[in-house]
């Protein structure tokens, strides 16, 4: 999705600069409104300058402790110029400190708090304002703050998880590169040497080793430069086509088991921030157009953004969610129980506790898959290089015996 640099008009007809991703201009004085702030102008920018590893200026270990903070003060009554300045001076980042001097200049200056964040998208996402925003309509912005802790740290016992399960997976990936390099670069050739300056006949696995070290030796530099050209080609063509893009993207979800664990993470990711949002205050619509843009699969975003549409015409969010085959059938059943008892955001907890589960057990059968197979490809090569060169050895030890 592009990305646009804007201003804008807050309440108090301060003049507000700040950069948000959007389907297009209209999209995005769409989204604006929702923050209360006035489009007046905005220019496009490539997209590939708001890729989500680019989003954060800190961590998410600081932003959670902003939360807190914030929300802290607020229950305690302090006022939200002194609560801002006080968590200013208390953060140990410069970077955090710094925009949080901005943003209370701006509120001091008239600004709604929501505003003066989304002056930052860099470091508070158009999530992150809507939320601050919803409470500010409400009255209790501690309790959106209480949301955004809960959902950050969501993330980050996520992203912490997947981490920890492929560490040994990239460790044995690793391991293999570096088997294949030591003995095809290495060892083979000299014992291959040694095989032929004792006149040893070869038998054809060995011949097949031989060839496969050769073939490395003379080409490798090669295929690793193709490969890695591909992979730029590739890329550069999912910034500049979006069709692409989702084409590649709808491969990703369709890979064994890794497909599988990235659906159900992305899904996971839509489902808590519907929720937080939901939570609210939002309207169903708002949750709508600012979750589908967290989740990370361009597919999925367009079946999100077709959810969306189905709702603006009408139709029940349980009912377009079946009709976009994003979402398992139990998952539509608890949204069309939730639509039909009025408690939506218990069916909305549900949701996210199932998804918690199902994200969980995913990310152990990846590994569980991964783990072995990477295991059996390296005892393979091994055995490979084993009988290829000492297996000719044995048996011409075993004429001389």
């Amino acid at each position: 999705m592009p990305a646009y640099r804007f201003r804008a008009l807050d309440g108090a007809g301060a003049i507000v600069r700040g950069s948000l991703e959007a389907a297009s201009e209209p999209d995005l004085e769409t989204r604006l409104r929702g923050m209360r702030l006035e489009l007046v102008s905005c220019v496009r920018r490539p997209a590939a300058t708001a890729l989500p590893i680019l989003r954060h200026g800190v961590s998410t270990a600081e932003l959670i402790q902003f939360c807190i903070h914030m929300a802290q003060l607020d229950r305690a009554g302090v006022p939200l110029l002194d609560a801002l300045a006080d968590i200013a001076e208390a953060t140990p980042s410069a970077r955090l400190r710094g925009v949080l001097r901005q943003v209370r200049d701006d509120v001091h200056d008239g600004a709604l708090l929501s505003a003066a964040l989304a002056r930052h998208p860099g470091m508070f996402d158009a999530v992150f304002t809507g939320i601050v925003a919803a409470g500010e309509e409400t009255g209790d912005l501690g309790q959106s703050f209480a949301r955004l802790e809960t959902h950050l740290k969501w993330v980050r016992d996520v992203t912490v998880k997947v981490g920890r399960a492929l560490r040994y997976p990239a460790m044995l990936l690793i391991a293999l590169a570096a088997v294949i390099a030591v003995m095809m670069g290495y060892l083979v050739p000299r014992l291959v040497e040694f095989l032929v300056l004792q006149q040893v006949e070869l038998p054809p696995v060995t011949r097949a080793l031989i060839g496969a070290s050769d073939f490395l030796a003379d080409y490798g530099w090669l295929v690793g430069a193709g490969v890695a050209a591909l992979a730029v080609a590739v890329y550069a063509t999912t910034v500049v086509s979006q069709p692409f893009a989702r084409l590649i993207d709808r491969w990703k979800l369709r890979l064994p088991v890794i497909g599988t664990a990235r659906r159900k993470i992305a899904l996971a990711r839509f489902t808590h921030f519907f929720a937080i949002m939901f939570g609210s205050g939002i309207d169903v619509l708002r949750c709508l157009r600012t979750s589908e843009r967290v989740v990370a699969n361009r597919a999925l975003q367009a079946a999100l953004a077709d959810v969306r549409h189905e709702v603006e015409n009408g139709l029940p969010l349980s009912q377009a969610l079946a009709d976009s085959g994003a979402f398992p059938p139990l998952v539509v059943r608890m949204f069309r129980v939730g639509e039909e008892s009025g408690r939506l955001d218990e069916a909305l907890e549900n949701v996210a506790y199932f998804y918690d589960r199902e994200v969980d057990e995913s990310v152990g059968r990846l590994v569980g898959v991964i783990e072995p197979a990477m295991t059996a490809v390296i005892g393979l090569m091994l055995l490979w290089i084993v009988l290829a060169v000492f297996g000719p050895l044995y048996d011409n030890l075993s004429q001389f015996g």
